[in-house]
Parts: C-alpha cells; sequence; structure tokens
C-alpha cells in the first residue's frame, strides 16, 4: 500500500512539473470523479490537449515514463516520424516536443480519435494527420471491439458489405502519396494490423527505416513478433533489439542510436 502511494505521489510531481498544477490536479480529479466527457486542459509544456475523461488515459504517457530515442555521440538528426497508431495525437506532441525540426505523420484509423488528433495536432505546423488504416491492400475495414465495455479493438476486413468503417490502405501507397523517402522513427501501435504491415512488401520500405519503436503485437495476433523477425532477416534488415515496458525497439546496427526512458520534458 504504501508503495502504491509513494508511486502516486511521484506520478503527480511528473504532471506537475510536465502539465502544471491545475492540469495535473484536473486529471486526478477525473480519474476519480470516473465521469466520461470531452474536455481540455492548457499543459505547461505541450499547450492545450483535448481529451475524453474516460476514454483518453493514453494522456499519461505526458507524465510516466516513456521512450526518447538519443544518440551517445550526439549525432543524431531526426528529420521524419510516422506514428502508426497516433490514437488522440499523445506520443504526437511527445515527438514535438523532443524532435522540433521533425516532420511528423500521424496516421489513425477510428474517427473520434482522429478528431482529437487533429485539434490536438492544429497548432503543430510540422504534424501531418492521416485518417487510414494500414493494411496489406486497399480493404474494406471493420472495428471489432474485443468486449462490450472495452475500448481495446481490432480491425477485421470485411467483404461485401456497405457497413465499413473505414478503408485500409497499403504502406507503400501512403508512402508513395506522401513522397517519403526516409523514415528516423517508425513507431507502430495498430492492435494487431502489425501482420498486415510486416509482409512481403517489407522489401520496399524498411531499408528507410532507422528506428522502430513497436507495441509488442502477439497479445492481438500470436507469433507476430515471430514473423516480423523472420521478415527482417530476409530483408537483410541488420539490427540492435531493446525492450521498453511493452515496446520492442529495433534499431539499425549502423548508426549509434538508443533508447532511454524520459518523464520530464
Amino acid at each position: 500500500m504504501l508503495s502504491r502511494i509513494l508511486q502516486a505521489m511521484l506520478r503527480f510531481i511528473y504532471a506537475f512539473n510536465n502539465l502544471g498544477a491545475i492540469s495535473a490536479l484536473k486529471i486526478n480529479a477525473f480519474r476519480l470523479l470516473n465521469k466520461k466527457f470531452d474536455t481540455k486542459i492548457n499543459s505547461k509544456k505541450f499547450g492545450e490537449i483535448y481529451w475524453n475523461t474516460k476514454r483518453d488515459w493514453v494522456i499519461t504517457h505526458l507524465y510516466t515514463p516513456q521512450i526518447e530515442i538519443f544518440s551517445p555521440s550526439k549525432n543524431i538528426d531526426i528529420q521524419l516520424i510516422i506514428d502508426l497508431g497516433a490514437n488522440i495525437g499523445i506520443e504526437t506532441i511527445r515527438f514535438a516536443k523532443m524532435y522540433p525540426k521533425a516532420k511528423i505523420f500521424s496516421i489513425e484509423p477510428v474517427k473520434e480519435n482522429f478528431k482529437t488528433l487533429v485539434k490536438n495536432s492544429q497548432k503543430l505546423t510540422n504534424v501531418i494527420p492521416i485518417n487510414a488504416a494500414v493494411w496489406d491492400k486497399n480493404s474494406k475495414l471493420k472495428i471489432i471491439k474485443k468486449s462490450i465495455n472495452s475500448q481495446d479493438r481490432y480491425l477485421k476486413e470485411i467483404k461485401n458489405s456497405n457497413k465499413f468503417h473505414i478503408i485500409g490502405k497499403n504502406f507503400n501507397k501512403i508512402l508513395s502519396d506522401y513522397s517519403i523517402k526516409n523514415i528516423c522513427i517508425l513507431k507502430v501501435d495498430i492492435e494487431g494490423a502489425e501482420r498486415k504491415l510486416f509482409n512481403k512488401s517489407c522489401n520496399k520500405w524498411l531499408h528507410l527505416v532507422k528506428c522502430i519503436i513497436m507495441e509488442v503485437p502477439d497479445n492481438d495476433f500470436p507469433f507476430t513478433t515471430q514473423k516480423i523477425l523472420k521478415l527482417f532477416i530476409r530483408n537483410n534488415y541488420k539490427f540492435n533489439t531493446y525492450v521498453n515496458g511493452e515496446n520492442l525497439i529495433f534499431i539499425r546496427s549502423d548508426i549509434d542510436w538508443k533508447p532511454r526512458s524520459i518523464i520530464n520534458y
């Protein structure tokens, strides 16, 4: 019990530092109230942030340990980031804070999340929001909840039906549409669609990527990580592997980048 109280106090201190006293207090109050409504905070270090008090607890990423990519030799120049599964844009906001010179493509399929993502990135001139789902081909996709009350979802391909939520796009098509030739960081959190992203089409784009930050996808579809590693080997993608929380980090072996945890911004 004492340990949990201390952890809660530390989280509040980090929230106070990153978001400001009023915003930190509001977030904690909303958690206690457990009510669902759309609101916003005016954060100290990230500006205005829109979120839903019941659904969008990804906001805690702004004051809990997260990943920063750095170079021990300080030889790092992050020019382009793709945030796959951007949700409401919290990771996009973090990336924009850590790498202010980078162009960031934030890709999110769920329309309600995308609307909030657009609001959260409207003042970030280096962010391009895209309402799309990454798939292995152009497909009609339906968003399936894992349970009635769950916020966890996955995408399912459907045929011969007009009851679809979004069109899935091949990743190569997205790269072509936006003339993307070099990807410094590819963040992947796409709720099981990793199996559609990492397929035979990898040989057209994998060599463009310097660093991949990926939430382990096997809970959604078993053996996906094993499949991805086989594709890396097949494409001669040589990398160093790191583990941070529920994320796997792959960094190309010809650069000296490394991951570390960051809380204070």
